[in-house]
């Protein structure tokens, strides 16, 4: 099991400089080290949108992606935002939305970059089913070829208890056996849906960043599983 480090204030004040109105915010969301930087603001950015258009319910909900981090110093930065697409991944194997600058032609054309997306995003797991035109992007419904039976009836429970903090969400697959006298082998998925959860989440990390952490063991318990995670 990982040693509990002491937890550090890593929190960043971030200011959109060109939203329309002035929007700062401040995120515990550690940045560097990852290769997936610029979509992660993303999702820290369009939660935070989420508030603004909760408290300003006349304004019309628009995604953004962030073009531009100019890092002021430690624990400043300011972002120069741009609208963007969203993708909205429905019930299978988790309800996820992200944002991208990609502008898709109707499916099943491009189908080869939304599929190199979604493997970036979750794991080469998964493939697109169909796609479905919305106002701010698309929908996109996703199959496995790995698992028999992928009924969006089907809620299997996540427990993470203790480390690095006590969280849980619902998935709708059945994840193969994991293997735990070898956590490096294939997880089935496991690992990218964790990080997305956690950061959805916004999991306590005793000052690690989310990526960071791996899961040691999986528990099977009534309804799902329980992980164990290390760093």
């Amino acid at each position: 099991m990982a040693k509990r480090i002491i937890k550090k204030n890593t929190y960043k004040n971030i200011t959109a400089i060109n939203f329309t109105q002035k929007l700062s915010f401040l995120t515990p969301v550690v940045f560097l080290g990852y290769d997936r930087t610029e979509e992660i603001r993303d999702f820290v950015l369009n939660q935070n949108l989420d508030k603004f258009y909760d408290t300003h319910p006349d304004e019309k909900r628009v995604y953004y992606h962030v073009e531009k981090a100019v890092p002021v110093n430690e624990y400043l930065e300011d972002w120069y935002i741009t609208p963007t697409n969203t993708i909205n991944i429905l019930n299978y194997p988790i309800s996820i939305r992200f944002t991208t600058g990609q502008k898709f032609q109707d499916f099943p054309n491009d189908v080869e970059l939304r599929n190199k997306i979604l493997n970036q995003k979750l794991g080469s797991y998964y493939h697109l089913h169909n796609v479905i035109k919305i106002e701010t992007g698309e929908e996109w419904h996703l199959k496995s070829d790995d698992i028999e039976n992928n009924s969006e009836a089907n809620q299997y429970k996540i427990n993470i208890n203790g480390y690095p903090d006590t969280f849980s969400f619902f998935v709708t697959k059945k994840f193969k056996t994991f293997d735990n006298e070898d956590p490096e082998a294939d997880d089935d998925g496991r690992s990218a849906i964790l990080i997305i959860k956690m950061y959805e989440l916004k999991a306590d990390t005793n000052g690690h960043a989310y990526e960071d952490f791996v899961i040691e063991q999986v528990i099977d318990i009534e309804g799902g599983e329980e992980w164990v995670l290390g760093s």
